[in-house]
Formats: C-alpha cells, sequence, structure tokens
C-alpha cells in the first residue's frame, strides 16, 4: 500500500465533495421553484387528463430529486 497515493486520493474525494456540497442548496432551490411551477400550472389551467398525469408525474419526480437533495444536505 502506498500510503502518499491513498493521502492524495483522500484529497481528492473530500475536494469532490466540497464541491457538492456548494451546489446543494442552488439545486434545492431550483427543485423548488420546479414544484411551485408545477402547482402555478395545476391551479391556473383546466387540465385534461393526460395532462394531469404528466404534471403529476412531473411533480412526483421532482418532489424525489427534492428529497435527495436534502437528504444530502443533512449528511453533510
Amino acid at each position: 500500500m502506498n500510503i502518499k497515493d491513498k493521502v492524495i486520493e483522500i484529497s481528492k474525494l473530500l475536494d469532490e465533495l466540497d464541491e457538492y456540497d456548494e451546489t446543494l442548496y442552488s439545486s434545492l432551490t431550483h427543485e423548488e421553484n420546479k414544484i411551485l411551477d408545477l402547482l402555478h400550472i395545476i391551479e391556473f389551467n383546466k387540465l385534461s387528463t393526460k395532462q394531469c398525469y404528466r404534471v403529476i408525474k412531473e411533480l412526483h419526480t421532482t418532489r424525489n430529486t427534492r428529497r435527495k437533495i436534502k437528504n444530502d444536505i443533512e449528511l453533510m
């Protein structure tokens, strides 16, 4: 085992974590804005069944992404 290489590898991983941490809150804001946009679509438009399905599907996907981000924030 080469300790120097392992320390360099760990340092790079920590740098990656720092970079990811810096993007988390902007990503969370982006996802929350998407949710608000979808809710406004529901509020202000009369939607067909097909359109409702698409909006709900997108809302579900966005909420799941938001949950992952929030979990990552908590871990950081």
